[in-house]
């Protein structure tokens, strides 16, 4: 607790704040941290956040909210000024124009209801959500109505896939899939499970402790079977050895959308998952990173110690271990556009990325020199 702020003078704050506590201002003047009001806001997933835009656009299109922004119209243009007479022979066509849209759309449903004969339950948006009954736990509209039995010991959902469950009972896994209409869940046989919002990969370790690995889809078909190396990745992409004579001759294929392959590597010992933007890495025979794109081309093969996935169009490739390891960065052609002149400590072990602030989540060091680096080359000083 030993940075002092130039600011108050304060020294009652760690080595590595960023804002002192005292009074408020940043330590450094060219700092792009920000200091955010979270009360009162909910951090939510795009698909989440999509969701909720339609919804808003469905309810200013709908009829009530047209004729409610229609009538404040008329009040703020017509009824400034005008006489009483005309505001009530205004009010009585909008009565009259209102009553005869009434019985138009009575008419409509009278008639669709006796089309239907009795089926006349509105469809509505069904919400499934977690509820522990008697100390286990199930998935339902509420904790009368489950769709699943509460009888896992835990569940939750998949990051960004509220409809994608993992369930665990009695130490193994299953999972489970809930959308109006197809509602499924597996038994729980897995020891180990991984995936996505897009996939999952689900393990089963035999009585000689080899595992046995299946592509499930998101409502929970299974796309490959019994693959004996999975390396899953991300966005419904992942590198696979198909049998197991492959796995032993170390050649993998990527596969992509309902277990289709996409790309072939022979005699690879390393990879990347494929990241957001459609790229993926593995390590040839050579020992060289090879990165290849989700469509199946191979776009370039680069020397490294060890590469990592794409932020912003930048991928960063580490070159050398322990302290002489460096840092370089190329963009999706393969082109060098930042030296490896950088350190991060223990970058080996790290992700390394950038922030959506352009900057590298990590502190870097270049000549001894430690700072921020920013995607397009820009070194600063701490």
């Amino acid at each position: 607790m030993s940075r002092q702020c130039k600011n108050c003078n304060s020294a009652n704050n760690p080595d590595d704040a960023h804002f002192c506590g005292a009074c408020g201002k940043p330590f450094n003047s060219y700092t792009t941290w920000r200091v955010v009001d979270m009360r009162g806001r909910s951090l939510v997933y795009n698909d989440e956040l999509n969701r909720l835009r339609e919804l808003e656009r469905k309810r200013n299109r709908s009829l009530g909210r047209r004729i409610s922004d229609g009538w404040e119209k008329i009040r703020e243009d017509w009824f400034d000024g005008d006489s009483i007479g005309e505001i009530l022979l205004t009010i009585g066509g909008l009565i009259l124009g209102a009553g005869f849209i009434i019985f138009c759309i009575y008419s409509l449903v009278s008639g669709f209801l006796s089309d239907c004969s009795g089926n006349s339950a509105a469809t509505q948006e069904v919400t499934y959500q977690a509820y522990k009954v008697d100390g286990k736990w199930g998935i339902g509209t509420s904790a009368e109505n489950l769709v699943i039995p509460a009888q896992y010991d835990t569940l939750a959902t998949f990051y960004g896939n509220s409809a994608k469950w993992w369930l665990k009972k009695n130490g193994k896994y299953g999972l489970a899939y809930t959308e109006p209409g197809k509602v499924n869940a597996t038994e729980c046989i897995y020891d180990n499970f991984s995936g996505n919002v897009t996939s999952t990969w689900a393990s089963m370790k035999d009585a000689n402790g080899k595992f046995h690995n299946k592509l499930l889809s998101n409502d929970l078909r299974i796309l490959r079977e019994d693959v004996p190396y999975a390396y899953v990745g991300s966005w419904n992409y992942a590198w696979i050895a198909p049998d197991e004579a492959d796995y032993a001759a170390k050649k993998f294929i990527l596969v992509g959308p309902e277990g289709k392959s996409r790309f072939s590597a022979n005699g690879a010992w390393g990879f990347t998952a494929p990241d957001a933007e459609g790229m993926a890495f593995y390590k040839n025979p050579a020992g060289n990173w090879a990165a290849v794109d989700t469509s199946g081309v191979q776009r370039f093969v680069i020397e490294g110690t060890k590469a990592y996935p794409f932020t912003m169009g930048v991928a960063p490739i580490l070159r050398g271990t322990g302290t002489k390891s460096r840092l370089g960065f190329v963009d999706r052609d393969g082109k060098r556009i930042i030296p490896f002149d950088y350190h991060v400590t223990g970058a080996e072990s790290k992700q390394i990325t950038f922030g959506s602030d352009s900057l590298l989540i990590w502190d870097v060091t270049k000549n001894g020199v430690k700072g921020k680096l920013h995607r397009n080359g820009t070194f600063i000083k701490k």
